[in-house]
């Protein structure tokens, strides 16, 4: 039985999803990248996975070793979501940033920074799943809200539920 492509997008699009842009080094450029398709792996050790399209012309920043960051979005920082999710020319001078000792740049004002190391990616379907142990925990925002990609709109978070 084939599944509809339009009908299982909607059905994922059904679980609300927080957004990260994750920033690495792509042909000595910085670039950045908005995902809604990240999670943590392990706790021991500290492992993430992110999922990326494969027709994406950032793939080759994600070789193993090579460094990158994920930065964790606030409901305030819906602008870098969409920024990020577009064609990206010139765009690093609208966006406060700081860089990593990799050079990496970290977004600042964010829920949190991951600063990561390639190890391993494989190929799946149309994407790369690209795991990254984490090296450093940037600063940590307690007080803010996370922004949440649903039903393909970007949301924060309302109320504690129970």
């Amino acid at each position: 039985m084939s599944i509809d492509s339009v009908e299982f997008r909607a059905a994922l699009g059904s679980l609300a999803a927080g957004v990260s842009v994750i920033t690495a080094i792509s042909k000595r450029e910085s670039v950045g990248i908005t995902v809604s398709s990240f999670t943590s792996l392990s706790l021991h050790p500290a492992l993430i996975l992110f999922c990326l399209d494969r027709k994406s012309s950032h793939c080759s920043a994600f070789n193993p070793r090579k460094k990158f960051a994920v930065n964790l979005l606030t409901q305030e920082q819906k602008h870098l979501a969409e920024l990020f999710a577009g064609q990206q020319k010139k765009i690093w001078d609208q966006v406060p940033h700081e860089e990593n000792k990799h050079a990496v740049r970290i977004l600042k004002n964010t829920l949190a920074a991951l600063h990561c190391t390639v190890t391993k990616t494989h190929k799946s379907g149309d994407h790369l799943i690209i795991i990254g142990k984490i090296d450093m925990l940037g600063s940590i925002n307690k007080e803010a809200r996370p922004l949440l990609y649903f039903r393909r709109h970007y949301h924060g978070l309302g109320a504690i539920v129970g």
